[in-house]
């Protein structure tokens, strides 16, 4: 057998085993940098999703503000239609009085009615 077959035999033995004993180290380092990666990532992702959920409950507490603030103005709304009313009825009502009292009034005396006139 020739010397150069016997070198490059050996050679690529020697490139084998070295493959054998670094390719494993490499494929753990990878695996390694993968696992840190991922772990990296999970606590990034459980982060964003603890800041999303306290934004979720901001903007639920900030609505069910607006919907309570809303319900208090309609119902001071309603408060005031309904007082307004009142004076109104109480407006005519006492109109109706003054009515009656200046109907009285000409009946008992019809002059007075017409002198004021």
């Amino acid at each position: 057998m020739p010397a150069w077959l016997i070198v490059v035999i050996i050679v690529v033995v020697v490139l084998l085993i070295v493959f054998a004993v670094v390719l494993p180290k490499l494929r753990r380092r990878t695996t390694e940098r993968n696992r840190m990666q991922a772990r990296e990532h999970l606590v990034e992702s459980r982060h964003h999703a603890a800041h999303a959920e306290a934004e979720r409950a901001a903007a639920e507490e900030h609505a069910a503000a607006a919907r309570r603030e809303r319900a208090e103005a309609d119902q001071r709304v309603a408060e005031a239609e309904r007082h307004a009313r009142e004076r109104m009825s109480e407006s005519d009502r006492l109109r109706e009085q003054a009515r009656q009292h200046e109907e009285r009034a000409g009946k008992l005396d019809p002059r007075l009615r017409e002198g004021e006139r």
